[in-house]
């Protein structure tokens, strides 16, 4: 027999109730006691339908729950509308305290009174908690940005600026929030405006972060600022900006203090080199006088002949201009305080650096060995610290073997690489371990009754500030091996 059309659609009806994913509830309007449950509400509340039907909430749940829920109820049927519980709390026979979105509709009668309460609650407890501990860590979040010393924008591809999280004690053009909405070019000077923009674009193209420097000079004030712009999505980027002025100019008086050490390091190696000096230039000016005497005797008795005389002043004159280039490397090498950089060749430094020490050489019955490499090798940097460097550990090199049984023998050589330059001074003296030269390096650690300990230590950081590197280590020959690398000028920087 046929099941009438009606009561199919009321199976129909009842299936997909009682299937229902979410709590489906039904109460009596006039004692809000539950006449209907669907499987999800037994399941949630951990009571059975035969439990819940004809009983109210205060047969389950606390009195200050079951009072909320019944106020929600009643305010239902009072204004005669839908109510939205976002959030409401409730406790459960098994699962405990649960969060629930819930919405009461009334049903109403024929008559227009209303007959049932219609309840339909959502298990929103993981997703409340998810949001919650969101809300939290974006809080969390929020407080160590702000906490930070950096100023943090975002841009988009434009150089607009979009957002902003202000950074304390920062100082900038203008106050952070009147940047939005603006570009670089609005508020940077050009030529900051371009650099930035520059770095931009670079980051976009190469979706890899950027960082790079800049100045400003704000209320008569020189500043330094480091900016990092990190790609985030296609259309914009997060920009730190930090005041390096503080460090900046930590370095600077670091750079000074270095260059004051240096300078020192050099008046006390000329001091000890000072004999060789003064007998160095005694043999140019030697030449003078006896030239210049025989030119006045020849004259004096009527035999001066001009090319005697022009060969002796010829002398004289290349007698002069070698003391001048003694005088000269002895100013050039003792001038003080900061010197820009300049391309020179390493060889022609290494080599002045080999003459000065020639002098300790001599007087300690010392051979220097020197093989150069042929090809030049072109450094950016200070000729005068590099040959600095060269000197000190010509000058301990020396001393090492000086008084050591055996040839004395100072082995240098240059040397260079794809992109660095060697120089290598070896000494055949005693043997020392890796930890005894490690301390070499160390400031104030001598091995001289009347040494500073400083020389080697400034060495290092000559070496560090030009991009390069000073280390020792025993030699499986005997003795001590100096390495210096430093960068070279590449072909393309040459040509340009």
């Amino acid at each position: 027999m046929p099941v009438p059309p009606q009561q199919n659609a009321h199976a129909f009806l009842d299936t997909v109730f009682e299937n229902l994913p979410i709590m489906v509830f039904v109460k009596d309007a006039t004692n809000l006691r539950f006449v209907s449950v669907n499987q999800a509400t037994e399941d949630l509340l951990g009571y059975s339908r035969d439990d819940l039907i004809g009983k109210s909430d205060y047969d389950f749940f606390p009195k200050d729950q079951a009072d909320f829920f019944t106020s929600n109820d009643r305010r239902v049927f009072e204004g005669g509308m839908p109510v939205d519980i976002p959030e409401e709390p409730i406790e459960t026979k098994e699962r405990g305290r649960r969060i629930l979105h819930t919405k009461k509709v009334p049903i109403f009668g024929p008559d227009g009174s209303p007959q049932y309460l219609l309840g339909i609650s959502e298990d929103i407890t993981e997703l409340y908690d998810v949001q919650n501990r969101l809300r939290e860590s974006e809080h969390k979040m929020r407080g160590l940005l702000e906490a930070m010393p950096d100023l943090i924008f975002l841009l988009d591809r434009a150089g607009r600026f979009l957002s902003h999280v202000p950074a304390k004690g920062i100082q900038t053009i203008a106050p952070p929030e009147q940047f939005i909405g603006k570009s670089l070019a609005d508020i940077m000077p050009p030529a900051v405006a371009e650099i930035a923009q520059e770095n931009l674009d670079r980051a976009f193209a190469e979706q890899l972060p950027q960082t790079f420097e800049y100045e400003l000079i704000l209320e008569g004030e020189e500043r330094f600022y480091e900016a990092r712009i990190v790609p985030g999505n296609l259309d914009d980027a997060i920009t730190v900006v930090r005041d390096v002025s503080d460090r900046k100019k930590a370095e600077a008086r670091v750079r000074q203090h270095q260059a004051e050490l240096a300078h020192a390091g050099r008046i006390s190696s000329m001091g000890e080199m000072a004999t060789g000096i003064a007998h160095e230039l005694n043999q140019p000016l030697a030449a003078l006088r006896t030239h210049a005497e025989a030119c006045v005797l020849d004259i004096e008795a009527g035999n001066a002949d001009p090319t005697s005389l022009l060969e002796d002043l010829n002398i004289i004159a290349a007698q002069a201009e070698r003391a001048t280039q003694i005088i000269r490397r002895l100013r050039n090498f003792l001038r003080k305080g900061s010197i820009d950089a300049e391309e020179f060749h390493l060889n022609e430094v290494v080599s002045t650096a080999i003459e000065f020490g020639d002098h300790d050489a001599r007087d300690g019955a010392v051979e220097i060995e020197s093989v150069l490499i042929e090809r030049e090798i072109r450094i950016q940097g200070d000729p005068i610290q590099i040959q600095q460097v060269v000197i000190n550990l010509l000058r301990n090199s020396i001393e090492a073997v000086a008084e050591f049984e055996g040839p004395s023998v100072v082995h240098l050589s240059t040397s260079m690489g794809e992109d660095m330059a060697e120089i290598r001074i070896h000494n055949n003296g005693p043997t020392v371990s890796a930890e005894t030269v490690e301390g070499y390096f160390t400031p104030y650690f001598t091995t001289k009754a009347q040494g500073l300990g400083l020389g080697l230590s400034i060495s290092k950081s000559i070496m560090e500030n030009h991009g390069g590197e000073l280390v020792g280590f025993p030699d499986l020959r005997g003795g001590v091996t100096f390495l210096i690398t430093i960068p070279i000028v590449q072909e393309e920087d040459q040509d340009g």
